[in-house]
């Protein structure tokens, strides 16, 4: 019981690790659009229509970018 809890333990820790690993090797405009449209989702307005404009507006900046560009011609090249 005690090794097999051990084992979740860690496999738990990994996965944690791996959830964070994967947005901190991305984009940091990206990432720094992120945590800003985070941040204001508990400030007003709290309307959700506010907040997907908000979000809509930040993903076509984003795009303008060459993070942008290059997101996109990997997700149509099917690249990671």
């Amino acid at each position: 019981m005690v090794q097999q809890s051990l084992a979740d333990e860690a496999e738990e820790a990994e996965e944690a690790e791996e959830t964070v690993r994967v947005p901190a090797d991305g984009s940091a405009p990206a990432l720094a659009a992120t945590k800003r449209l985070l941040r204001e989702a508990g400030e007003p307005p709290r309307d959700l229509e506010a907040r997907l404009g908000a979000e809509t507006v930040s993903i076509a900046d984003l795009l303008r970018g060459p993070d942008g560009h290059e997101g996109l011609s990997a997700f149509l090249d099917k690249r990671v």
